[in-house]
Protein backbone atom coordinates (compact mmCIF):
# COMPACT_ATOMS: atom_id res chain seq x y z
CA UNK A 1 0.00 0.00 0.00
CA UNK A 2 1.36 3.40 -0.98
CA UNK A 3 1.94 6.17 1.50
CA UNK A 4 -0.53 9.09 1.20
CA UNK A 5 0.42 12.40 -0.41
CA UNK A 6 -1.53 15.56 -0.95
CA UNK A 7 -1.79 17.49 -4.17
CA UNK A 8 1.62 19.14 -3.64
CA UNK A 9 3.33 15.86 -2.80
CA UNK A 10 3.82 16.87 0.81
CA UNK A 11 2.68 15.38 4.07
CA UNK A 12 -1.11 15.14 4.54
CA UNK A 13 -3.06 18.00 6.08
CA UNK A 14 -3.36 16.79 9.64
CA UNK A 15 -1.95 14.32 12.14
CA UNK A 16 -3.52 12.71 15.17
CA UNK A 17 -1.72 10.84 17.90
CA UNK A 18 -4.65 8.55 18.35
CA UNK A 19 -5.50 7.21 21.80
CA UNK A 20 -6.49 3.88 20.21
CA UNK A 21 -3.35 3.44 18.08
CA UNK A 22 -0.14 4.30 19.85
CA UNK A 23 2.32 2.91 17.30
CA UNK A 24 2.29 5.83 14.83
CA UNK A 25 0.56 9.21 14.33
CA UNK A 26 -2.59 9.00 12.24
CA UNK A 27 -2.69 11.12 9.08
CA UNK A 28 -5.80 12.93 7.84
CA UNK A 29 -6.26 11.82 4.22
CA UNK A 30 -8.79 10.97 1.51
CA UNK A 31 -8.98 7.72 -0.44
CA UNK A 32 -7.64 9.52 -3.54
CA UNK A 33 -4.43 10.31 -1.65
CA UNK A 34 -3.69 6.62 -1.09
CA UNK A 35 -2.15 6.40 -4.53
CA UNK A 36 -2.75 2.82 -5.69
CA UNK A 37 -5.58 1.88 -3.34
CA UNK A 38 -8.57 3.69 -4.85
CA UNK A 39 -10.48 0.44 -5.40
CA UNK A 40 -9.85 -0.88 -1.87
CA UNK A 41 -12.74 -0.89 0.62
CA UNK A 42 -11.41 0.68 3.81
CA UNK A 43 -13.09 -0.40 7.05
CA UNK A 44 -13.04 1.86 10.10
CA UNK A 45 -11.30 0.43 13.17
CA UNK A 46 -13.65 2.46 15.33
CA UNK A 47 -17.10 1.34 14.16
CA UNK A 48 -16.39 -1.44 11.60
CA UNK A 49 -18.30 0.48 8.90
CA UNK A 50 -16.93 1.34 5.42
CA UNK A 51 -15.12 4.60 4.81
CA UNK A 52 -16.49 6.67 1.93
CA UNK A 53 -14.31 7.13 -1.15
CA UNK A 54 -15.85 10.38 -2.43
CA UNK A 55 -13.35 12.85 -1.03
CA UNK A 56 -14.26 12.58 2.67
CA UNK A 57 -11.35 12.93 5.08
CA UNK A 58 -10.44 10.11 7.43
CA UNK A 59 -7.52 9.15 9.65
CA UNK A 60 -5.05 6.51 8.47
CA UNK A 61 -1.93 4.70 9.58
CA UNK A 62 -0.84 3.19 6.28
CA UNK A 63 1.93 0.88 7.60
CA UNK A 64 -0.48 -0.75 10.08
CA UNK A 65 -3.55 -0.61 7.80
CA UNK A 66 -5.40 1.13 10.61
CA UNK A 67 -8.20 3.56 9.67
CA UNK A 68 -10.76 5.73 11.44
CA UNK A 69 -13.63 7.88 10.25
CA UNK A 70 -12.94 11.51 11.15
CA UNK A 71 -15.88 11.33 13.59
CA UNK A 72 -14.54 8.17 15.25
CA UNK A 73 -11.01 9.53 15.47
CA UNK A 74 -12.12 12.76 17.15
CA UNK A 75 -14.42 11.25 19.76
CA UNK A 76 -13.97 12.53 23.33
CA UNK A 77 -12.15 10.19 25.70
CA UNK A 78 -15.22 10.04 27.93
CA UNK A 79 -18.86 9.53 27.00
CA UNK A 80 -20.71 12.85 27.55
CA UNK A 81 -23.84 10.88 28.48
CA UNK A 82 -21.99 9.10 31.31
CA UNK A 83 -18.46 10.22 32.26
CA UNK A 84 -17.63 6.83 33.80
CA UNK A 85 -17.80 5.10 30.42
CA UNK A 86 -14.41 5.48 28.78
CA UNK A 87 -13.27 4.62 25.29
CA UNK A 88 -11.16 1.49 25.09
CA UNK A 89 -8.27 0.67 22.85
CA UNK A 90 -10.05 -1.05 20.00
CA UNK A 91 -7.54 -3.78 19.17
CA UNK A 92 -8.21 -6.42 21.76
CA UNK A 93 -5.43 -8.76 22.75
CA UNK A 94 -5.73 -11.00 20.89
CA UNK A 95 -7.45 -9.08 18.08
CA UNK A 96 -10.24 -11.61 17.50
CA UNK A 97 -11.80 -11.17 20.94
CA UNK A 98 -15.45 -10.04 20.84
CA UNK A 99 -17.56 -8.07 23.32
CA UNK A 100 -21.36 -7.90 23.57
CA UNK A 101 -22.76 -4.37 23.37
CA UNK A 102 -25.16 -3.66 26.24
CA UNK A 103 -27.11 -1.24 24.07
CA UNK A 104 -27.96 -3.14 20.88
CA UNK A 105 -26.83 -6.65 21.91
CA UNK A 106 -24.69 -7.07 18.79
CA UNK A 107 -21.14 -8.42 18.99
CA UNK A 108 -18.15 -6.22 18.20
CA UNK A 109 -14.36 -6.00 18.37
CA UNK A 110 -13.82 -2.30 17.65
CA UNK A 111 -13.83 0.85 19.80
CA UNK A 112 -16.30 0.91 22.65
CA UNK A 113 -17.26 2.97 25.65
CA UNK A 114 -16.62 0.98 28.78
CA UNK A 115 -17.24 1.42 32.48
CA UNK A 116 -17.90 -0.56 35.63
CA UNK A 117 -21.52 -1.23 36.61
CA UNK A 118 -21.65 -1.78 40.39
CA UNK A 119 -24.49 -4.34 40.26
CA UNK A 120 -22.77 -6.68 37.86
CA UNK A 121 -19.34 -8.30 37.74
CA UNK A 122 -19.19 -7.80 33.96
CA UNK A 123 -18.03 -4.45 32.55
CA UNK A 124 -20.46 -2.11 30.83
CA UNK A 125 -19.58 -1.87 27.15
CA UNK A 126 -21.28 -0.15 24.21
CA UNK A 127 -20.55 0.45 20.55
CA UNK A 128 -19.89 4.03 19.42
CA UNK A 129 -23.33 4.33 17.77
CA UNK A 130 -25.19 3.25 20.90
CA UNK A 131 -23.18 5.60 23.11
CA UNK A 132 -23.77 8.51 20.72
CA UNK A 133 -27.57 8.40 21.00
CA UNK A 134 -29.01 11.68 22.36
CA UNK A 135 -30.53 11.91 25.82
CA UNK A 136 -34.01 12.51 24.41
CA UNK A 137 -35.49 10.92 21.29
CA UNK A 138 -38.88 11.48 19.66
CA UNK A 139 -39.85 8.18 18.02
CA UNK A 140 -42.88 7.73 15.78
CA UNK A 141 -43.89 4.57 17.64
CA UNK A 142 -44.82 6.55 20.77
CA UNK A 143 -46.58 9.90 21.34
CA UNK A 144 -44.23 11.09 24.13
CA UNK A 145 -40.49 11.83 24.15
CA UNK A 146 -38.27 8.91 25.16
CA UNK A 147 -35.54 9.76 27.66
CA UNK A 148 -32.20 8.06 28.20
CA UNK A 149 -31.97 6.03 31.37
CA UNK A 150 -29.78 3.26 32.69
CA UNK A 151 -29.27 0.48 35.21
CA UNK A 152 -32.94 -0.46 35.56
CA UNK A 153 -34.37 -3.93 34.89
CA UNK A 154 -36.93 -3.66 32.10
CA UNK A 155 -37.93 -5.21 28.78
CA UNK A 156 -38.01 -3.74 25.28
CA UNK A 157 -41.49 -3.02 23.88
CA UNK A 158 -40.23 -3.57 20.35
CA UNK A 159 -38.40 -6.92 20.52
CA UNK A 160 -39.60 -8.26 23.91
CA UNK A 161 -36.03 -8.77 25.02
CA UNK A 162 -36.27 -9.19 28.79
CA UNK A 163 -32.59 -8.91 29.60
CA UNK A 164 -31.65 -6.29 32.14
CA UNK A 165 -30.67 -3.42 29.88
CA UNK A 166 -27.82 -1.22 31.00
CA UNK A 167 -29.12 1.69 28.91
CA UNK A 168 -32.42 2.32 27.18
CA UNK A 169 -34.76 5.13 26.17
CA UNK A 170 -38.19 5.19 27.71
CA UNK A 171 -41.37 6.95 28.77
CA UNK A 172 -41.75 6.27 32.47
CA UNK A 173 -45.38 7.36 32.60
CA UNK A 174 -46.42 4.87 29.92
CA UNK A 175 -43.98 2.11 30.93
CA UNK A 176 -42.70 2.15 27.34
CA UNK A 177 -39.01 1.32 26.84
CA UNK A 178 -36.85 0.63 23.79
CA UNK A 179 -33.36 -0.85 23.65
CA UNK A 180 -30.72 0.93 21.58
CA UNK A 181 -30.86 -1.72 18.87
CA UNK A 182 -34.59 -1.22 18.29
CA UNK A 183 -34.68 2.55 18.60
CA UNK A 184 -32.17 2.68 15.72
CA UNK A 185 -34.12 0.29 13.47
CA UNK A 186 -34.62 1.69 9.99
CA UNK A 187 -38.24 2.36 8.98
CA UNK A 188 -37.56 0.73 5.60
CA UNK A 189 -35.00 -1.96 4.79
CA UNK A 190 -34.04 -4.24 1.94
CA UNK A 191 -33.75 -8.02 1.97
CA UNK A 192 -32.38 -10.40 -0.63
CA UNK A 193 -35.54 -12.51 -0.45
CA UNK A 194 -37.86 -9.70 -1.56
CA UNK A 195 -37.59 -7.18 -4.44
CA UNK A 196 -39.47 -4.51 -2.46
CA UNK A 197 -38.50 -2.55 0.65
CA UNK A 198 -39.77 -3.96 3.96
CA UNK A 199 -41.61 -1.62 6.33
CA UNK A 200 -41.07 -1.52 10.08
CA UNK A 201 -44.47 -2.31 11.64
CA UNK A 202 -45.19 -0.96 15.15
CA UNK A 203 -48.86 -2.00 15.13
CA UNK A 204 -50.66 -4.59 12.97
CA UNK A 205 -53.15 -1.85 11.99
CA UNK A 206 -50.38 -0.41 9.81
CA UNK A 207 -51.01 -3.33 7.42
CA UNK A 208 -54.42 -2.88 5.79
CA UNK A 209 -56.81 -5.74 4.93
CA UNK A 210 -54.57 -8.50 6.25
CA UNK A 211 -56.77 -11.60 6.45
CA UNK A 212 -54.51 -14.12 8.20
CA UNK A 213 -51.81 -14.48 10.84
CA UNK A 214 -48.40 -13.01 10.16
CA UNK A 215 -45.64 -15.61 9.80
CA UNK A 216 -41.90 -15.08 9.83
CA UNK A 217 -40.25 -15.97 6.54
CA UNK A 218 -37.01 -16.92 8.27
CA UNK A 219 -38.10 -19.17 11.14
CA UNK A 220 -41.61 -20.10 9.87
CA UNK A 221 -43.13 -19.23 13.27
CA UNK A 222 -46.20 -17.03 13.80
CA UNK A 223 -45.45 -13.42 14.69
CA UNK A 224 -46.66 -11.93 17.95
CA UNK A 225 -48.06 -8.63 16.67
CA UNK A 226 -47.70 -7.04 20.11
CA UNK A 227 -44.08 -6.50 19.07
CA UNK A 228 -42.44 -4.92 16.04
CA UNK A 229 -41.69 -6.74 12.80
CA UNK A 230 -40.72 -6.06 9.19
CA UNK A 231 -43.31 -6.59 6.45
CA UNK A 232 -43.71 -6.30 2.67
CA UNK A 233 -47.28 -5.41 1.68
CA UNK A 234 -46.81 -6.47 -1.96
CA UNK A 235 -45.46 -9.95 -1.23
CA UNK A 236 -47.07 -10.50 2.21
CA UNK A 237 -43.64 -11.37 3.57
CA UNK A 238 -42.69 -10.75 7.23
CA UNK A 239 -39.73 -11.13 9.60
CA UNK A 240 -39.27 -11.04 13.35
CA UNK A 241 -36.80 -8.25 14.16
CA UNK A 242 -34.25 -10.76 15.43
CA UNK A 243 -34.80 -13.06 12.45
CA UNK A 244 -34.26 -10.19 10.04
CA UNK A 245 -30.99 -9.41 11.83
CA UNK A 246 -29.87 -13.05 11.68
CA UNK A 247 -30.79 -13.47 8.01
CA UNK A 248 -28.78 -10.35 7.13
CA UNK A 249 -25.85 -11.21 9.48
CA UNK A 250 -26.41 -8.02 11.50
CA UNK A 251 -25.61 -9.64 14.86
CA UNK A 252 -21.93 -9.52 13.90
CA UNK A 253 -22.03 -6.34 11.80
CA UNK A 254 -19.85 -4.41 14.31
CA UNK A 255 -16.94 -6.83 13.90
CA UNK A 256 -13.93 -5.87 11.81
CA UNK A 257 -12.76 -9.02 10.06
CA UNK A 258 -9.43 -10.00 8.58
CA UNK A 259 -7.22 -10.61 11.65
CA UNK A 260 -4.74 -13.27 10.52
CA UNK A 261 -2.06 -15.59 11.89
CA UNK A 262 -4.23 -16.61 14.84
CA UNK A 263 -2.72 -19.66 16.50
CA UNK A 264 -4.98 -22.16 18.26
CA UNK A 265 -2.86 -25.28 18.69
CA UNK A 266 -5.57 -27.13 20.61
CA UNK A 267 -7.97 -26.68 17.67
CA UNK A 268 -5.95 -26.81 14.48
CA UNK A 269 -2.31 -27.15 13.35
CA UNK A 270 -2.49 -24.17 10.94
CA UNK A 271 -2.93 -20.44 11.56
CA UNK A 272 -6.49 -19.10 11.41
CA UNK A 273 -8.23 -15.95 10.16
CA UNK A 274 -11.23 -14.09 11.59
CA UNK A 275 -14.04 -14.15 8.99
CA UNK A 276 -17.83 -13.90 8.73
CA UNK A 277 -19.16 -17.32 7.77
CA UNK A 278 -21.83 -16.94 5.07
CA UNK A 279 -21.87 -20.61 4.07
CA UNK A 280 -23.64 -23.64 5.52
CA UNK A 281 -20.70 -24.98 7.50
CA UNK A 282 -20.32 -26.46 10.95
CA UNK A 283 -17.66 -25.93 13.59
CA UNK A 284 -14.80 -28.38 13.26
CA UNK A 285 -14.91 -29.12 16.99
CA UNK A 286 -18.52 -28.98 18.27
CA UNK A 287 -20.16 -29.47 14.84
CA UNK A 288 -22.80 -26.79 15.46
CA UNK A 289 -23.91 -24.73 12.45
CA UNK A 290 -22.14 -21.36 12.37
CA UNK A 291 -23.74 -19.63 9.40
CA UNK A 292 -23.98 -15.86 9.80
CA UNK A 293 -21.47 -15.80 12.66
CA UNK A 294 -17.91 -14.68 13.25
CA UNK A 295 -15.60 -17.69 13.10
CA UNK A 296 -11.93 -18.57 12.83
CA UNK A 297 -11.14 -20.17 9.49
CA UNK A 298 -8.30 -22.18 8.01
CA UNK A 299 -8.65 -21.32 4.32
CA UNK A 300 -6.49 -24.17 2.92
CA UNK A 301 -8.35 -26.81 4.94
CA UNK A 302 -11.76 -25.09 4.61
CA UNK A 303 -12.25 -25.69 8.34
CA UNK A 304 -13.96 -23.25 10.69
CA UNK A 305 -14.24 -22.98 14.47
CA UNK A 306 -17.12 -21.21 16.20
CA UNK A 307 -16.64 -18.37 18.66
CA UNK A 308 -17.35 -20.56 21.67
CA UNK A 309 -14.83 -23.25 20.80
CA UNK A 310 -12.15 -20.75 19.79
CA UNK A 311 -12.55 -18.55 22.89
CA UNK A 312 -13.64 -15.41 21.05
CA UNK A 313 -16.23 -14.24 23.57
CA UNK A 314 -14.96 -12.06 26.41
Amino acid sequence: MSRPKNEEGCSPRGRLKDWAHGEHPLQLVTVDQLNDEKDVLFICDGCAKPIRNDGHLFYACVPCKYFLHKFCGELPTTNPQSPSHRILYNKYSPAYKLFLCHGCHYWGNVISFRGDEPRNSLPFEEHIACSALPKMIKHESHPHPLHLNSYKPTSCKACDDKRYFYTWHGCEGCDFHLCAGCIMKASRVKHGWDPHPLRLIFDPGMVEDHEHEFQCEFCSQDLDTNFWFYHCDDCDLSFHLRCYDKSCYLNFSHVKYGATDIIKDHLHPHSLTLVLNKKVRSCGKCHWSSIGRAVLECAPCKTIFCASCSGMYQ
